[in-house]
């Protein structure tokens, strides 16, 4: 069994949307990570070079080969996501995204001749990823980032592990999916990894964002900067302000809402009344999206996930369901999902927590334990 001596520990968690990352010593009572980035990698669309070359000039002063992040994001490129459905897609995006982190976001000197460049690594990965990608994931960060110490872990054992124990069910809100992962004594059992794709709902923040466009559209004109380049961005800023999840959605249809206004950049305004909760139903009922029919609700995945792991874990399952990515802090949601839960299964005690960064804050708790997690560490020697 290999032995290190402490370093400086630095945290990555992947996932389709962003990239997060800290330092494990300084988030030990922090609020989480310092560094959340797009997972995005752009590069100059054709025809729009000389744009792109002057926006750079005044800017960063230099030419990139690739542009990452929120930068990525300038309307004269070509946008890529290189980790899609829980699996890296372009390794040398990745690399581009992660250079990114630790050199700029970060301020890491990772080169071999560094002094002092004792730095350990815990980085993620999701239940869609295999061997193969856990075995360049590693080589990459000792053969191009020179760090001394890696742990690959999965992003659900961590969210547990921050959560109390080894036993939790991660409920991860991404953009275009939703996660949800038993663990069971630290580790995710084998059948979930083995059926992973059964985990997963084909839905996430974007759709629930069109979904709330189109309620808009059937409620009264919308503005026609909403239907710009910018205008699913100003969209979703709409729906973090004023969207909740209703706790008895028939209840809440019954009620009279009074419009609210909401006022976009060009200064028209918006009014917005039912769709505020009507489109967040959709969490609950998938089949109010278009081309979800198969999906079930997320409260049903939920339990359906915990009920096939062995009797004696649920009670402890259903105690530790952890919701984690930024949508799940939505008003309303964590309500929703535990009442749903209970009432499905009457017998269980249940108990639903938020922490949208439950995977890195798990990464903290284990940086400050190595030698429990020796089985996941490889280290350069």
């Amino acid at each position: 069994m290999t032995s290190i001596t402490p370093g400086p520990t630095i945290i990555v968690v992947n996932n389709n949307d962003y990239i997060k990352a800290g330092y494990a010593d300084e988030n030990v009572e922090g609020p989480g990570p310092s560094c959340t980035i797009p997972a995005l990698v752009g590069t100059p669309r054709p025809g729009f070079e000389a744009h792109y070359y002057h926006h750079y000039a005044q800017t960063q002063h230099k030419m990139l080969e690739v542009v990452v992040g929120w930068d990525a994001l300038h309307n004269s490129l070509t946008v890529e996501m290189p980790f899609t459905e829980g699996r890296v897609q372009n390794w040398d995006d990745m690399k581009a995204l992660w250079e990114h982190v630790f050199t700029n976001e970060l301020n890491v000197d990772l080169q071999p001749q560094a002094e002092d460049n004792d730095y350990r690594l815990i980085i993620t990965e999701t239940i869609m990823a295999v061997q193969e990608e856990r075995d360049e994931m590693t080589r990459i960060m000792f053969e191009k980032f020179n760090f001394q110490a890696v742990a690959v872990v999965k992003d659900a054992e961590l969210a547990a592990y921050a959560e109390g124990g080894g036993n939790g069910v991660m409920v991860n809100f991404g953009d275009n999916n939703i996660a949800v992962v038993p663990v069971v004594n630290g580790e995710v059992p084998v059948d979930v990894i083995q059926s992973s794709k059964d985990y997963y709902l084909s839905f996430g923040d974007f759709e629930i964002a069109t979904y709330f466009k189109s309620l808009l559209a059937q409620g009264g004109t919308v503005p026609g900067i909403l239907n710009d380049d910018d205008g699913m961005d100003m969209v979703r800023s709409m729906k973090e302000e004023l969207c909740y999840v209703a706790l008895d959605y028939d209840e809440e249809e019954k009620k009279e809402v009074q419009p609210v206004e909401y006022e976009l950049l060009d200064g028209s305004v918006i009014h917005v009344g039912k769709e505020r909760f009507q489109a967040l139903e959709a969490y609950f009922q998938p089949e109010k999206l278009i081309y979800q029919e198969e999906d079930d609700g997320v409260h049903t995945l939920v339990s359906t996930a915990i009920n096939k792991q062995g009797s004696q874990h649920r009670d402890a399952l259903f105690a530790n369901i952890i919701m984690c990515g930024n949508p799940a802090k939505t008003a309303g949601l964590r309500e929703r999902l535990e009442k749903e839960v209970s009432s499905m299964n009457a017998s269980r005690s249940v108990e639903v927590k938020l922490d949208v960064d439950a995977v890195f804050k798990g990464g903290v708790k284990l940086a400050a334990c190595w030698e429990e997690f020796q089985p996941k560490l490889v280290t350069r020697k």
